[in-house]
């Protein structure tokens, strides 16, 4: 069988899911949510009875993608939002790494930047202690930990765009930039922002790491754009990229705080940027950030005008 047979994608529905179908187009397509198409299967991450069941299907050594995710960061600082976030980020990740351990499978699974606090000042390598400053973040830690347990490779990467995300940041700030003067972009803001097509294809790369390595099982690795920017500076590139008549407005995390956010999770000054050097140690580079990003306009927001 086909190595690209022996995938399953985990959340085939979502931003990730839609890059990780291009990229491996004979694989199992798996989805946390009821689909119309007839090649993505429904999975109940939080019912350890239906995974064991969903993923018995696959055949033993195959390798289970997890990109599935509740990721809405405001909302999960709300009570119900909480408890969504729980069950797919951190129960939902113990069921799945069950059946790794029960079915002979391997699992390489999606996390974030924010299991980190953000307050280091500069970029994060996969040695520095993570320490959440929110509950989205606690609870995908909580879900490295039992797919670590399982022998799952962990990918950490952040503030991810791409197509079939048309809710995206990248796509938001594009569609503002044609519409408004000026736009508030927050200075003290820092992320590695990370394009789906880009990550899609660094798991091809740690797919084919792991035949020929079999230490790779139970690793953390940073898998973003190269090198940071902040808020503003994002959305000052987006605008140059888009050719549009319009002001980036500079301004403190506090300022935000103050004129656009007073009944929401307050926005504090954060540098959730990663370091990708573990990455490049196994030959696998990741593009600067402006590069892909400026490929990801033309491509899909400029030529689908």
């Amino acid at each position: 069988m086909a190595l690209e047979q022996k995938i399953a994608i985990l959340g085939a529905g979502g931003m990730l899911g839609h890059a990780l179908e291009i990229e491996f187009p004979r694989a199992h397509y798996i989805d946390v949510l009821q689909s119309l198409s007839e090649r993505r299967q429904f999975i109940d991450i939080i019912s350890i009875t239906n995974v064991l069941k969903t993923l018995k299907q696959l055949e033993r050594g195959s390798y289970v993608i997890n990109a599935a995710a509740y990721t809405d960061i405001d909302g999960a600082e709300t009570s119900q939002g909480s408890k969504i976030s729980f069950k797919v980020n951190a129960e939902g990740a113990e069921n799945i790494g069950i059946a790794l351990r029960n079915l002979d499978l391997r699992g390489i699974h999606m996390s974030t930047a924010h299991v980190f606090s953000g307050d280091k000042g500069y970029p994060y390598n996969e040695s520095d202690q993570p320490m959440p400053a929110d509950t989205y973040g606690r609870h995908k830690l909580r879900g490295e930990k039992t797919m670590r347990m399982a022998g799952a490779l962990v990918l950490r990467t952040d503030n991810f765009y791409g197509q079939g995300g048309k809710r995206n940041l990248v796509n938001r700030i594009a569609a503002a930039a044609k519409k408004q003067k000026v736009i508030p972009g927050v200075t003290d803001l820092i992320s590695s922002p990370t394009w789906t097509t880009s990550l899609a294809g660094i798991i091809r790369e740690m797919i084919h790491q792991w035949e020929k390595d079999p230490s790779l099982a139970g690793q953390v690795y940073h898998a973003a754009g190269q090198n940071s920017c902040s808020h503003a500076d994002l959305t000052q590139e987006v605008i140059n990229i888009v050719g549009a008549d319009c002001a980036v407005e500079r301004m403190t995390a506090e300022e935000y705080n103050k004129r656009y956010r007073q009944k929401r999770t307050k926005l504090h000054p954060r540098n959730y940027s990663l370091d990708t050097g573990k990455l490049r140690k196994l030959g696998i580079s990741t593009p600067d950030w402006r590069s892909d990003l400026e490929a990801y306009i033309r491509h899909d927001i400029l030529d689908e005008e």
